[in-house]
């Protein structure tokens, strides 16, 4: 809110588990995967909508925040994550 007054909008991007990125490395995914028992198509989609989610997802997130639909709103989070569900996320904390 501080920024507002001259325009600028701070809004937070929370992308989780967007597989087609460098950080999940095949060691990185088979380790999680070998860990919960699933197997990498079951991982990939282990969230509350049984969706992957890839950088796509994530850049048409980051399109939305900067054009004009959000124009009216000043600090919108928004989670890319397809929500996690709790067989896959407490077991990293």
């Amino acid at each position: 809110m501080g920024l507002s007054e001259s325009g600028t909008h701070a809004h937070a991007l929370r992308p989780n588990a967007v597989y087609d990125t460098a950080i999940w490395t095949d060691d990185v995914l088979f380790g999680r995967v070998k860990h919960c028992g699933l197997r990498v198509e079951e991982y990939k989609i282990s969230n509350l909508l049984r969706a992957e989610v890839i950088s796509i997802d994530v850049a048409k997130a980051v399109a939305i925040f900067a054009g004009e639909s959000l124009a009216k709103t000043i600090e919108a989070q928004l989670p890319v994550t397809g929500h996690q569900s709790p067989v896959t996320s407490h077991r990293f904390q």
